[in-house]
C-alpha cells in the first residue's frame, strides 16, 4: 500500500478522485494519538473520527469528498 496523499488535521474543502481499479483506504490519526484504519466498501456518507466523509463508487472511479475542518490526519 502506497500513501497517496496525507491530508492534514483542521483541512477543509477536500475532493479526491481515483481512476481506475484500484481502491481507497483511509487512515487517520487524532491529536491525541488515536490511529484508525478504514476501507470504504459501499457508497454513502459515514463519520471517521468526528469527520464526515462522503464516498461515491462509479464503474470507473472512486469519489471523496470532505468538508471539513477535519478533525484528525487522513492518509489516503
Amino acid at each position: 500500500d502506497d500513501t497517496v496523499v496525507a491530508i492534514p488535521y483542521g483541512s477543509r474543502h477536500i475532493r479526491l478522485v481515483l481512476k481506475g481499479p484500484d481502491h481507497l483506504y483511509l487512515e487517520t490519526k487524532t491529536l491525541q494519538g488515536t490511529k484508525g484504519e478504514n476501507s470504504l466498501s459501499s457508497m454513502g456518507t459515514f463519520l471517521v473520527d468526528n469527520s464526515t466523509v462522503d464516498f461515491q463508487k462509479l464503474p470507473d472511479k472512486e469519489i471523496l469528498r470532505m468538508a471539513g475542518p477535519l478533525t484528525a490526519d487522513f492518509i489516503i
